[in-house]
Parts: structure tokens; sequence; C-alpha cells
């Protein structure tokens, strides 16, 4: 192998090896997400119509739900029945992915299940992955703020 061979090869590993270390994550930084402005929804209304808050960074509140898998919130519905109301737990819940600059697992949130939270992350309605019959599947992603309600 002559020299000018050796050059063009160390050249093009050098270049595969930078294309490598360069490749960025398409999640924002936790410092981007906590300046962005949220707009505070109800969960049950954004459980009604996901499509209208896609993209958008919301806080909403709901009861915490931890399974072996995933994190959820969920809300209660309310139904007025003559002079009183009947409410019923809504088991079409909010999917949370947590963004790990928050340094949480589901494990270390593990005391908080069944426990009323305030999140903030951006609305993923996850287009495509609706079946025909059922409630489709919304998930907040990146959720960058996560603070338990004390007297709820």
């Amino acid at each position: 192998m002559n020299s000018c061979t050796r050059l063009i090869i160390l050249l093009c590993t050098i270049l595969l090896l930078g294309n490598c270390r360069v490749a960025k994550s398409n999640r924002p930084s936790l410092a981007t997400l906590q300046t962005t402005t949220t707009e505070p929804v109800c969960l049950s209304e954004l459980l009604q119509s996901p499509r209208n808050y896609q993209g958008q960074s919301i806080e909403t509140t709901g009861q915490l739900f931890i399974g072996s898998e995933d994190c959820s919130l969920h809300s209660f519905n309310a139904i007025p029945i003559n002079d009183s109301i009947f409410q019923y737990f809504n088991f079409n819940g909010l999917g949370l992915e947590l963004h790990p600059g928050l340094h949480l697992t589901q494990d270390s949130l593990q005391h908080l299940n069944q426990k009323w939270v305030t999140v903030r992350g951006i609305v993923d309605t996850m287009d495509g992955e609706k079946i025909s019959g059922l409630p489709e599947k919304v998930l907040l992603k990146n959720v960058f703020y996560f603070q338990p309600i004390i007297n709820k």
C-alpha cells in the first residue's frame, strides 16, 4: 500500500468516526424545555380532544399510576345525576415519558403511585397508532416538570 492510499483510508476513517460523534439526539435539552411557555390544560379535556394539543407544551394534573413498564396520569370524570354528582375513573390515561435530565425513574416514583401530580411536557398523539374502536393513545413526551400535590 502506498502512502497516498494510506492517507485516503485514514481521512475516510476520521470522517466516518467524526460523523458518529456529531449525531445529536432529537430530544431538546432540559434547560430549553424549562424556558418553554406551557399552557394549563384540564386532563379530561386533553384526553377528549388530544389532536387539539398535538406538539404543544402543556401543564396538566392527574392521578399518577405506575405500572411495570410505564407510568400514566388518569382523571376522574363527573356526571351530574339529579341532585348529586357521579364520579368515575377514566381508564384512558395520558402516558408519560420522563426527560432523562430529571433523573427520575419508575422506581424512584413508586412512593407517588396513585397520588396526584402536576406535570409539564410535549403532547404527542402518536399518529397512526389508533386501533379501530379503541381510544386514541396520547403521550406526554419529554416531561420536564414533575410536582406532587400535597393536599389532594
